[in-house]
């Protein structure tokens, strides 16, 4: 559409969301790599910040990145998140076969280093079974790992529509989150439901309004000129 500009809705740290991401938190719209990255930041800088040195969190973006980049690639990209000094590794794996943005299905995975494990949550029949084990072979020498890393799909709930994939892999990776990092003591069938997934569109929803609301204030309070002591 001619003069329609896509306005920047928030700036946060490394994530840059316009109102053509805010509009995918509509019920309905598939989740696509600027949301589901902000939401991996919030939680590596805000909610979960206490854990760094136990978790880190990869971006979609260097997900995909990973799926498709050589051997040096790898070595220089990687190395700066220091995953052989973390005991969890939190991914979202899309099934998209090009380098850029894009696919039609979201699932989520975690390496685990105490159980020797990559496990894989797909809440549409696995279908991103082959794409999340590729990644976690490619992940592996820079895991500091060996051969006994297994690769699991585990049970997961499932998606009752096409769209809530995204907001499905979201859900499972707060879930486990909580079960490793805070010892919260919860099955994953009574926590990751339907209706708890459509509310998390809300939540995610209000969390970036509150942020930029908070962030307008913040810049406005920067233009107040300071009174002059007397």
């Amino acid at each position: 559409m001619a003069g329609y500009v896509d306005q920047i809705v928030l700036s946060y740290h490394d994530s840059l969301l316009r109102q053509s991401d805010l509009s995918l938190l509509q019920l309905g719209q598939w989740l696509n790599d600027n949301v589901l990255g902000f939401v991996f930041e919030y939680f590596e800088k805000e909610k979960f910040f206490n854990f760094a040195n136990k978790a880190t969190f990869v971006s979609p973006q260097v997900t995909q990145f990973i799926k498709f980049a050589g051997d040096d690639e790898l070595g220089v990209f990687l190395s700066p998140l220091e995953l052989k000094t973390k005991e969890l590794v939190f991914s979202f794996i899309n099934d998209n076969q090009t380098r850029s943005a894009g696919g039609t299905h979201w699932s989520f995975m975690l390496f685990h280093r105490r159980l020797h494990k990559f496990q894989h949550y797909d809440s549409l029949h696995n279908m991103n079974a082959s794409v999340a084990r590729k990644i976690s072979e490619k992940l592996l020498p820079y895991l500091g790992v060996n051969e006994r890393t297994t690769f699991v799909n585990e049970k997961c709930p499932q998606q009752q529509n096409y769209y809530d994939c995204g907001l499905f892999a979201v859900s499972v990776a707060e879930y486990l989150c909580q079960v490793h990092l805070l010892n919260e003591k919860q099955s994953l069938k009574s926590i990751v439901t339907q209706d708890s997934v459509t509310k998390k569109r809300d939540e995610i929803r209000s969390l970036i309004i509150t942020l930029s609301e908070n962030s307008s204030k913040e810049c406005s309070s920067d233009f107040i000129p300071k009174s002059e002591s007397v």
